[in-house]
């Protein structure tokens, strides 16, 4: 009978260990890839904020370029006004 209810312990405490150590490696599967999901958040967001800029640079680029087109433009009419 104590033989028996030996046994049904060990066996329980077997049972309990194993389902503790099934929830430790949940937990640290779910730290993961909450890490991880974080991680790549944060990338997205640097990622995003370097389009935006670099977006803002072509544009400011663009028109600086036509600028420089028409003022291009005015000085070889200048200077060809100035030769004639």
């Amino acid at each position: 009978m104590i033989d028996k209810l030996n046994k049904e312990n060990e066996l329980k405490q077997v049972k309990l260990e194993k389902v503790e150590e099934s929830q430790k490696r949940q937990r640290t599967i779910i730290l993961s890839v909450v890490s991880i999901l974080l991680l790549v958040s944060v990338s997205l967001f640097f990622i995003s904020r370097m389009y935006v800029q670099i977006k803002k640079a072509h544009v400011i680029l663009k028109k600086q370029k036509e600028e420089l087109v028409v003022k291009n433009q005015l000085l070889r009419k200048a200077n060809g006004e100035i030769q004639s």
